[in-house]
């Protein structure tokens, strides 16, 4: 029972985890130890997903009490997960990565609440998580996906309907 749901919870709390705290390290560390005490205690558990959920953020919150700089490490990690298999998850890295480089022009609130809805919680959750309400949540998924519209502007192609020449100006 516990095999399949270890195999399942590990890389998704290593992602979660990962949200709020950029050291690789301290995350594996965390998400080890909550998944021995989810292990320890699965018959008294009902949800083990969402106390697995629950205790990495409260262990996360903790290190942040303790040492608020090692969660500021947005620097590229020096290894890749040891259970990663290069062809299939470094694309998943890369784009974790370049997904978190765009959502660091958003205020605090809204990267948090669009770095969850991006890692598929519903709102349901993330307000939970957040102490909100889920349509406070959805507001602010949808000024972040304005102002991100407004940031990926550049990256769009363009293409020759959208250029205007020098006649059609003039």
């Amino acid at each position: 029972m516990f095999d399949p749901f270890f195999e399942e919870m590990y890389p998704e709390l290593l992602r979660i985890g990962l949200v709020y705290c950029r050291n690789w390290h301290d995350v594996d560390d965390g998400v080890a130890t909550i998944l021995a005490e989810v292990r320890l205690r699965w018959f008294t558990i009902n949800n083990h997903r969402a106390y697995a959920r629950v205790a990495l953020i409260r262990f996360v919150k903790r290190l942040q009490k303790s040492s608020p700089e090692r969660l500021t490490d947005y620097g590229a990690h020096e290894e890749l997960p040891q259970f990663a298999e290069v062809s299939a998850d470094l694309g998943d890295y890369e784009g974790r990565q370049w997904v978190d480089q765009k959502l660091a022009v958003l205020p605090t609130v809204q990267r948090t609440v669009m770095q969850l809805y991006v890692d598929g919680w519903t709102f349901a959750e993330i307000a939970e998580q957040i102490g909100s309400s889920a349509p406070t949540v959805r507001r602010n998924i949808s000024y972040a996906r304005e102002r991100l519209e407004k940031d990926l502007e550049a990256y769009r192609p363009r293409t020759s309907d959208s250029v205007t020449t020098r006649k059609e100006a003039g």
